[in-house]
């Protein structure tokens, strides 16, 4: 509960005291794991809100060489993927996964394309 004459910070520290992040299998995730695409944040209440990592399509937390190799097989329908594994594949923001998407993440992995613009509002 949000007591009267709170501040925005305050509410959000508390926010974080009580929420929790966990992994697509189930367990909590520690303070120093990194964050991936597929895990969870569940909130005091017990709604979850799915969290994704722009480019990393395989989950590992990192962006990867094999994320650009997921991405383009599924932009050729050779491999299916989550919705939120789709989220992140998209990192142009088009309609759709496609092969240049798995371009890009290819690009930002080996330095030729800066991963932050994927982040930026379409």
């Amino acid at each position: 509960l949000v007591e009267p004459e709170m501040t925005p910070d305050q509410v959000l520290i508390l926010a974080l005291e009580t929420a929790s992040i966990v992994a697509p299998a189930g367990p909590e995730i520690g303070s120093g794991d990194p964050i991936a695409t597929g895990m969870v944040l569940v909130l005091e209440d017990g709604s979850e809100k799915p969290l994704v990592v722009m480019g990393d399509v395989d989950s590992d937390g990192a962006v990867t060489s094999a994320d650009a190799r997921l991405a383009l097989r599924a932009a050729v329908s050779i491999e299916d993927i989550t919705e939120a594994q789709t989220i992140a594949a998209n990192v142009d923001k088009d309609e759709s996964v496609t092969p240049n998407d798995a371009r890009g993440i290819l690009r930002a992995v080996v330095g030729l394309e800066d991963s932050k613009a994927w982040y930026e509002a379409a």
